[in-house]
């Protein structure tokens, strides 16, 4: 299939986003180093023995305690950012409090408590609901990516500060090493390019931190998303408490020794890198979930105008799970169009319903959404092809009569117990 230009407008306007957002958040960053150089100054001086905040001088582990910081928040925005906001806000002079970013700010960090507090009572004490408690999970994933949006710019600053003086320090002794006739020797603060070589560590910084910030967002979205789609009555309890021992053990080992607190969020970093495809992908299955759980009225969308929304399962080759799409009907069968990570060239895989080993695709019911499942009835043997969002629950034969197929009614896709997380593997 040839890729015309056309097929990455997404793309580009992918991109353009994201300079213009490294672009932003540099020039803000840039406005407010002195403000954050007299911070940091403050909590030299604090009188608290608990508030041994580090100074940028110390580069390892300056570096490591933000790398940790940016960890927990990326995490939990909400748990992370109410944590470390009121450990800085203790650890404050009071005649530099008003210098305090708003995120550090009392008003806001009691806001945050309090919402913090909301989620963990949704997630301890109506644990018994179960699935009745369904829309609040729904809405604690809204408030996980609106903290994430709050957290990243803010936590991609402080994390680019970082690097930036090392980066600029570096690249002025490479400078006079190369032309040492050029410029006096003496300390990097001095170099005539000492001004563009910060503003570059810093734009280099924000843009590394915004892929390190997104990476490991994704992977605590995967406790939110497995939170929403659990069914086990105190499941989500015990998500809760993995993800807040980690969050914990982090913090805990960078107070304790910010070079072993940056050594976990290392490990934490890498493994996020490791299946940031998969974690991406579930980042779109669980919010078209919860958008489908909040707004009902998603399913009065007439299906054969824009095709069947759709996730692809484990049984499709060429096609891993979890990938949002859309099922058109075609002479030979159905096509599930996709966009690879939503902004790629537009891909098509044809699927065949006209089946040599006696199997047939048809439409079942489910006990949380219908699906699209290869059945053949000589082996018993059953394939699930697709999941299909909330929005077409009870619209099954609406899904069968556009895609040509068939709705089997004595069939259900069991997800029940140990089962329900199968299909989201990678």
């Amino acid at each position: 299939m040839k890729i015309q230009w056309k097929d990455w407008n997404r793309f580009s306007i992918f991109m353009i986003v994201v300079i213009v957002v490294t672009a932003s958040i540099t020039f803000f960053s840039a406005d407010k180093v002195e403000a954050r150089t007299t911070l940091q100054e403050g909590y030299q001086v604090s009188s608290n023995n608990v508030c041994h905040v580090l100074s940028p001088e110390d580069t390892a582990s300056y570096i490591s305690e933000e790398l940790s910081e940016m960890t927990g928040k990326a995490v939990s925005p909400l748990l992370g950012m109410t944590v470390i906001g009121w450990f800085r806000n203790l650890c404050t002079e009071e005649q530099y409090k008003p210098l305090l970013p708003w995120y550090y700010q009392a008003n806001f960090l009691k806001f945050s408590l309090v919402s913090l507090l909301i989620l963990t009572l949704k997630d301890t004490l109506l644990a018994p609901l179960g699935p009745l408690k369904k829309p609040l999970d729904a809405l604690g994933e809204i408030v996980h990516g609106i903290s994430g949006l709050v957290a990243l710019p803010t936590t991609v600053i402080y994390f680019a500060d970082s690097l930036s003086h090392p980066i600029a320090e570096n690249l002025t002794s490479l400078s006079n090493w190369i032309l040492p006739s050029a410029y006096a020797a003496g300390g990097s603060l001095s170099h005539p390019l000492s001004g563009s070589f910060l503003l570059f560590g810093q734009t280099f910084g924000v843009a590394i931190g915004l892929l390190l910030f997104s990476s490991i967002w994704l992977l605590g979205n995967i406790i939110e998303i497995l939170i929403f789609l659990c069914p086990i009555p105190f499941g989500d309890t015990v998500l809760v408490g993995i993800r807040s021992t980690i969050i914990s053990t982090i913090l805990f080992l960078t107070y304790m020794n910010p070079i072993l607190g940056g050594i976990l969020a290392l490990v934490i970093l890498v493994f996020s890198l490791g299946i940031f495809g998969w974690s991406f992908r579930l980042l779109t299955y669980g919010m078209v979930y919860c958008g489908d759980f909040i707004r009902r009225k998603l399913r009065t969308r007439k299906i054969d105008k824009e095709g069947v929304l759709a996730f692809s399962g484990k049984n499709i080759p060429r096609l891993k799970s979890c990938i949002l799409g859309r099922i058109h009907a075609e002479e030979k069968g159905i096509v599930f169009t996709y966009y690879p990570y939503l902004v790629l060239p537009k891909k098509r895989i044809p699927i065949s319903t006209q089946l040599t080993d006696g199997s047939e695709i048809n439409v079942v019911s489910g006990l949380l959404t219908p699906s699209l499942v290869q059945v053949n009835s000589l082996s018993d043997s059953l394939l699930q092809l697709f999941d299909l969002p909330p929005r077409y629950r009870s619209r099954e034969h609406s899904v069968a009569n556009y895609l040509n197929l068939t709705v089997n009614q004595d069939l259900k896709v069991n997800r029940k117990g140990g089962g329900w997380w199968r299909s989201l593997l990678p």
